[in-house]
């Protein structure tokens, strides 16, 4: 017996010593040898049923594979999920990192049979399931050939970002990075990339640029992913309102283009430029880009960048008080969307309510709002719905329509606050807080003003908190008038007195 304890002992601590997983170890170590290999090749899918034992172990007879798969389910180390079964979390990561290791033909082929597997069961799929499976696809398709299988990955994740499936690409990231150990530097930098654009569409903007930094200091990047990520880089800079970088970045990013002659993506980051040179207060170098890039993309005809580059012209001369040139871009802009189909249009509806706004026309501007958020509730677009509730705080209350107004804004609040967009919610509040004011609702106008101040705060915008601040101080101090304005009554009054005494002193000449 004191023979059969040493030698146990021997086992498990060797087992630890070599794998430093040795409860994982000594299991096959004790499992029989087509059993065992069995339990390996079903780490490298997520789930497993008889039928993706038999893609895995294809030479096997069935009677073979189904007493594997009875051995394997009685297991300590494999739990059922739903219809299938998993081995747990910790020993599958182990064992995949193993495969990982050698990355071998038995590997390669294996993933090469779950991939066809998964793309067979496409068809027919519909929903969550197709999903699933495209995923599963997709995470064996990189197994098997990582080029093809990364390629698959961006066409996924772009899809889904397009359609505001954010946990989806999320998950897409996550099965990429389960390969980690093999992927090649450039692949690298491509998850790198769609993993900073997701923490950007998720407003954690300081995540975001530091994983495109991270991308960028990838010296095997390919030229063409160094100016997607430096566009995408300046177009955070400029969210930020940090104009100089969102320039150097931009420039940075048209260089590597022309150098390219990379022709489609050029008028786009021009674009991006000239929105960056507006924002800095540049109108002249602002127009002059826009006005290339619209020239650019008419040559191509490519029409999204056509209807962008005549949106932010608009937006342009709107900027300048110049609205019926505004509008006419601004049209020109929702002809070319039309002609795509394209949700987008909500946009440039918020933009034409804006012009007719800042000219008094109440109804109008409310009308192309109201269009705006009715696209932007279809295509589930949160931060277009927030900024069309917002201008409508305005619209509302310059019609009477208080209530209305309040609601709006705090919608709007509470859709910038789930997007983590503390700067946009810090001014759709200090709307709220000038109705309270207007309606002379001191306490409500307190409250609001002082949430203003915190969310500007909030988004590291000291100047705005500290006017706020100071507008907030007017509510509860008496306002002093100016000295002409008790001055000129009171020179009136001496005035009177003057023609009174005048007057009495004819009348007592008499």
């Amino acid at each position: 017996m004191d023979d059969v304890l040493e030698r146990f002992r021997a086992l498990l601590a060797s087992a630890s010593a070599v794998t430093g997983d040795g409860g994982c170890e000594l299991l096959l170590s004790q499992l029989p040898p087509a059993t065992a290999r069995g339990f390996r090749l079903c780490a490298i899918p997520h789930q497993f049923d008889p039928g993706i034992l038999a893609v895995l172990l294809p030479e096997s007879p069935e009677d073979e594979r189904q007493a594997i798969y009875n051995r394997l389910e009685r297991l300590a180390l494999v739990s059922p999920r739903g219809t299938m079964l998993a081995i747990h979390d910790s020993a599958r990561t182990y064992l995949f990192k193993r495969w990982l290791a050698t990355a071998g033909a038995e590997f390669h082929g294996a993933s090469e049979r779950l991939r066809v597997f998964f793309d067979g069961r496409e068809t027919g799929a519909s929903g969550q399931d197709r999903s699933d499976t495209l995923r599963q696809r997709m995470f064996h398709w990189i197994g098997a050939d990582q080029s093809a299988g990364v390629a698959e990955f961006e066409r996924l994740c772009r899809a889904d970002r397009k359609a505001a499936r954010f946990s989806d690409c999320a998950s897409l990231i996550a099965l990429v990075h389960e390969y980690d150990a093999i992927l090649t530097a450039p692949n690298q930098g491509r998850l790198m990339y769609h993993e900073a654009k997701l923490a950007a569409d998720r407003n954690d903007l300081g995540l975001a640029e530091r994983i495109f930094q991270s991308a960028l200091a990838n010296t095997a990047l390919p030229p063409e992913l160094q100016m997607k990520t430096r566009n995408r880089l300046g177009l955070l800079y400029s969210s930020e309102r940090r104009w100089d970088d969102a320039i150097a970045a931009l420039e940075s990013a048209q260089a590597i283009a022309r150098g390219l002659d990379h022709s489609r993506q050029l008028p786009i980051i021009i674009h991006d430029l000239a929105v960056a040179w507006r924002g800095k207060g540049n109108r002249e170098r602002s127009q002059e880009l826009l006005e290339e890039a619209i020239k650019l993309a008419d040559a191509q005809q490519n029409l999204l960048c056509l209807a962008t580059a005549w949106n932010s012209l608009g937006t342009l001369h709107r900027s300048f008080h110049e609205y019926k040139k505004a509008v006419d871009a601004y049209n020109k802009s929702l002809a070319y969307l039309e002609r795509m189909g394209e949700f987008r249009q909500a946009a440039v509806y918020n933009n034409l309510g804006d012009v007719y706004a800042e000219l008094t026309d109440w109804k109008t501007s409310r009308n192309y709002f109201e269009k705006s958020l009715a696209i932007g509730r279809e295509a589930a677009d949160t931060i277009g719905q927030a900024k069309t509730l917002t201008n409508l705080i305005r619209v509302y209350a310059n019609s009477n329509q208080e209530e209305d107004a309040i609601r709006a804004g705090t919608t709007a609040v509470n859709y910038f606050l789930a997007l983590h967009d503390e700067y946009n919610a810090a001014a759709a509040m200090l709307r709220i807080a000038k109705i309270h004011r207007s309606a002379k609702r001191f306490p409500e106008a307190l409250e609001a003003y002082g949430k203003s101040i915190d969310l500007y705060t909030a988004a590291g915008d000291n100047q705005a908190a500290k006017d706020v601040e100071e507008e907030r101080r007017t509510v509860t101090r008496p306002v002093r008038l100016p000295w002409w304005a008790w001055a000129g009554p009171l020179l009136i009054l001496l005035v009177l007195v003057v023609v009174f005494v005048v007057l009495a002193l004819r009348n007592g000449a008499k």
